[in-house]
């Protein structure tokens, strides 16, 4: 009977630190997932204006990025005006191949952020950039180029050991 007693008491010990360890880490991989700021990683072209982006190669996140001040408060996300983005590969090099993919609006430390554009850069180099397009209603409005700051992998890890070690402590 001491025996049985003993081996519940590790196994509950055991389940525990497993418990703290991963709902630490679950903690740790959302506020870091919130607050690394991945979208301007590369470099930021105003809109409208022009400017030279260092991309490696490789796929590069293109996100509209503006002042959560600027947006209208019925907004429940960042709409994205109508923009044009005409890259300018150095001498020899190729286009980038730039595909439309509108995500979802993410905002952090009151900047307001949108997937607009995902780029395959073949070569990695120093580009300009030159944007256009209606930004008048937004507050220091730019295009922002990055690399996905997805943490869904650890994210996924975390929570799965936070439920099994917490079921385990249940039982």
């Amino acid at each position: 009977m001491r025996d049985g007693r003993a081996v519940y008491r590790i196994v509950a010990i055991i389940a525990g630190i497993i418990a703290a360890l991963s709902i630490g880490g679950l903690i740790t991989t959302v506020v870091t997932g919130i607050a690394g700021d991945k979208y301007n990683a590369y470099g930021e072209v105003p809109i409208p204006g022009s400017g030279d982006v260092t991309l490696p190669a490789g796929e590069v996140i293109v996100n509209f990025h503006a002042q959560k001040q600027g947006l209208h408060k019925r907004d429940k996300g960042l709409a994205v005006p109508p923009l044009h983005m005409n890259i300018v590969p150095p001498p020899g090099l190729p286009d980038p191949a730039v595909k439309e993919d509108l995500g979802g609006s993410v905002t952090a430390n009151n900047d307001a952020h949108r997937q607009v554009w995902v780029m395959q850069v073949a070569q990695p180099a120093t580009y300009h950039i030159e944007t256009r397009g209606p930004v008048d209603d937004y507050v220091d409005p730019r295009l922002a180029f990055g690399r996905s700051s997805k943490a869904e992998g650890p994210l996924l890890v975390f929570a799965a050991l936070s439920v099994f070690s917490v079921d385990l402590l249940a039982a």
